[in-house]
């Protein structure tokens, strides 16, 4: 959604005309500093789980759950 939101075209996006026209509509529901801090929680879990360092124990799919109750 972020890339959508930035970018005027699909192609300018490299993303599928369809694809883009959904973010985009999706995109239009958060603020943009929304977008990139979920982006950068998303990134966060991503590294933490790889690592082994999930707060309290949390696996990657019980972290990325708590993340999309939380939205």
């Amino acid at each position: 959604m972020l890339l959508a939101r930035s970018a005027a075209t699909a192609a300018a996006s490299w993303l599928h005309p369809f694809v883009f026209g959904k973010a985009q509509a999706g995109a239009r529901n958060f603020k943009r500093e929304e977008l990139v801090e979920y982006s950068r929680r998303l990134l966060d879990i991503w590294g933490n789980s790889h690592l082994g360092e999930q707060g309290g124990g949390q696996t990657l799919d019980l972290a990325l759950e708590q993340l999309i109750l939380e939205i």
